[in-house]
């Protein structure tokens, strides 16, 4: 009868103890969130500025204001960002081509393309809709101050002129007659998926049914997730260049005018990392393969040397294989505690 009564007392404990556990958890959550609406609110910022200029003028540091007023800027850029990217879109606008002999008379339609991005000032755009921009895409590689200060702007717009197909002179339909936008972004897919071409033979035939809509937000889609990567990309390239990131990694090459898909890491202690990022940023492939060499017993092709560098390395690749681009930085630290250096 102890027994039992010892063992009903030791399950209303647990039961407690798991219920306070679960109401911390709530707390917390309750109090990061009351935390990032305070340090969220424009008013708060204006506040802190203020009490910040009249530190500095007293000559007198406060730490506490310090990190809300940083913390509170952070959250500034990201709202932001968030704003440009809600509002950055596609616009539609007519020109005329000057060319007398030009088919349709001369009439062409026009579609910009904005994509926000970490834009210098020199690369946002500002001028008229008929100006025609160059596609390149800057990757930033922390020229504009590393990951943490970049400026969110909308980077250099994209152009496409469609006009009429000549290939028909029956058919309505649009056809790509020039544009802007980078070799990465799969155009012609793009183009054979929502804008298909009429049939130049058989002039009888309907022509498919085109929807330039899609077509648009299907390119807007992809230039807006190709931005993201390549300023991932740089945050992280940054992150390997300053002092006691703690990652292990040396370096970060990827080509910055690309796709952003394919990146090489150089570790420290010699190893080279190579993944394939997939379209929405995830690591779907990666090998890692060591250069370093090691003398004595045991460090063979079947040695215990070698063999503990091959389980290392597959630790490694297990660990970023799935990662997305923006959490790579915290994943290497991670493998970095656990495994040292390739």
């Amino acid at each position: 009868m102890e027994a039992a009564s010892t063992a009903l007392s030791d399950g209303q404990a647990n039961a407690e103890m798991a219920r306070i556990r679960d109401q911390i958890t709530a707390l917390t959550a309750h109090r990061d969130l009351l935390r990032t609406t305070l340090l969220s609110s424009h008013r708060t910022l204006t506040r802190l500025r203020r009490a910040n200029a009249a530190t500095t003028t007293n000559a007198k540091s406060n730490p506490r204001l310090s990190t809300a007023l940083r913390l509170a800027e952070s959250h500034h850029r990201a709202n932001t960002r968030t704003l440009y990217r809600s509002l950055a879109g596609a616009t539609t606008f007519v020109v005329q081509d000057p060319d007398p002999h030009a088919p349709d008379g001369g009439r062409v339609l026009g579609v910009r393309i904005d994509v926000c991005g970490a834009a210098s000032p020199a690369s946002r755009h500002g001028g008229s809709e008929g100006e025609m921009a160059t596609g390149a895409i800057s990757s930033g590689d922390g020229a504009q101050g590393g990951a943490g200060t970049r400026t969110p702007g909308l980077a250099t717009p994209h152009y496409l002129l469609f006009r009429r197909t000549t290939s028909n002179p029956t058919s309505s339909a649009l056809t790509l007659h020039k544009h802007t936008l980078p070799p990465s972004i799969p155009l012609a897919a793009l183009l054979r998926k929502y804008l298909p071409q009429p049939s130049a033979i058989d002039t009888a035939k309907p022509a498919p049914p085109q929807d330039l809509a899609r077509l648009v937000a299907a390119l807007r889609h992809t230039l807006a997730a190709q931005q993201l990567r390549l300023a991932a990309l740089s945050a992280l390239a940054a992150d390997a260049r300053g002092a006691g990131a703690g990652m292990g990694v040396e370096r970060v090459e990827y080509d910055a005018s690309g796709s952003g898909r394919d990146v090489r890491l150089r570790w420290t202690g010699g190893g080279t990392g190579v993944l394939k990022l997939a379209a929405h940023g995830t690591v779907e492939g990666v090998v890692v393969y060591s250069t370093s060499t090691s003398s004595g017993t045991g460090s063979g092709p079947g040695g215990a040397d070698s063999l503990a560098r091959a389980r290392k390395r597959r630790d490694i690749e297990r660990a970023l294989l799935g990662a997305r681009v923006d959490d790579l930085g915290a994943r290497l630290r991670a493998v970095a505690r656990m495994t040292g250096s390739v």
